[in-house]
């Protein structure tokens, strides 16, 4: 027990699933009001991991396995989210079996096919844990579970706090066997806060709070919210080095693409954007305006209009790396958004919208 053993402990390293934000020991909350876009945000990540292609910005060592527990869609949204997910990840989909979604909807009919399990209990009781167990056993190892949500999947006054602390038998035996967790949950009457009382974070080490923007900094058409892990969240294993992802961002969908950008506001001041930057964003305008995705081009689309409008150089190094100094130059500023090789604007001037 000495603090010398601990220092030169054999330890396995983080599994990487989502950058530090989720490994294969994560207990994690996401909390949000409701209709701010928790499910929509739960199956995008659990995409992005069952892909191995990661979500946003934060990126995966590997494809994992996924279970995605809902307490409370019906069939058909279920179905309808996974079209939209799937149609968004065309390009580095999950791969087969990875990705899998169990509902109360189809309890009768996984009971009847697999007779050692029954209908869910909640998981707040001895029953409902047995039950976790054996759905794992059943469909096989697991690397992460997304809980949605806590309010319909334990039973209790949600107010006090010993209905949440008798899941705690689960929470454990999730991390002991090296399966990370995600539980989506509400927040109350103030928008900022996880719903209920505050010793559920305890023993978690993040915990995401969900805001919505106003309805100025955002399009009509599009789901925008901030995510931050700031107090009153929490981001235990954040350190210097991994600090990307856990600081407090605006995640968008728009024109059926997800971004990400620095959350702005902070300090209350905006990042200026100089006037070469602003050569480099009017070469963005003219990609999204040949581009055949309304809404979005690639990054490649747009360094290829930076060559022809004489801002870069075909295939030089140099040329490349100013490119993506006035690309990081304009997501700081919150003009453009980026998710892996696509690009979208935010705000100056642009084509078609605000």
């Amino acid at each position: 027990l000495s603090i010398d053993s601990w220092a030169v402990r054999d330890m396995r390293p983080p599994d990487r699933l989502l950058g530090d934000l989720v490994t294969t020991t994560t207990r994690m909350f996401l909390v949000g009001s409701t209709g701010l876009g928790k499910t929509m945000l739960g199956f995008e990540m659990a995409c992005g991991m069952a892909s191995g292609a990661g979500f946003l910005h934060w990126r995966s060592s590997r494809p994992s396995r996924v279970l995605y527990i809902d307490g409370e869609m019906s069939d058909e949204l279920v179905k309808s989210r996974a079209i939209d997910v799937l149609r968004r990840a065309k390009d580095k989909p999950p791969l087969p079996g990875n990705l899998m979604i169990y509902t109360r909807d189809l309890e009768q009919g996984f009971a009847a096919r697999f007779p050692g399990l029954s209908l869910m209990p909640p998981l707040n009781t001895e029953e409902g844990q047995n039950f976790i167990m054996a759905l794992v056993a059943a469909i096989g190892a697991v690397d992460v579970i997304i809980f949605d949500n806590v309010m319909s999947l334990i039973t209790g006054d949600q107010k006090d706090e010993m209905p949440w602390s008798e899941t705690q038998p689960l929470i454990a035996w999730l991390t002991s066997n090296r399966i990370g967790q995600i539980w989506l949950d509400h927040t109350g009457h103030k928008t900022d806060r996880q719903y209920g009382s505050s010793t559920k974070a305890w023993r978690f080490d993040a915990v995401g709070i969900m805001a919505a923007l106003a309805s100025s900094a955002k399009a009509p058409d599009e789901l925008a919210f901030t995510l931050s892990f700031d107090h009153p969240g929490k981001a235990r294993r954040r350190t210097p080095d991994n600090r990307q992802d856990f600081e407090p961002c605006t995640i968008r969908l728009r024109a059926d693409c997800w971004s990400s950008e620095p959350a702005r506001g902070r300090a209350g001041k905006k990042t200026a954007v100089s006037a070469k930057a602003r050569s480099y964003h009017g070469a963005l305008l003219e990609a999204l305006a040949k581009s055949p995705t309304p809404g979005w081009t690639t990054r490649e689309a747009w360094r290829q209009e930076c060559v022809r409008s004489g801002l870069c150089i075909v295939d030089d190094p140099a040329s490349r790396k100013l490119w993506r100094t006035y690309m990081s130059d304009l997501k700081a500023a919150g003009w453009i958004c980026t998710d892996g090789e696509k690009v979208t604007v935010l705000t100056g001037d642009r084509p078609n919208g605000p």
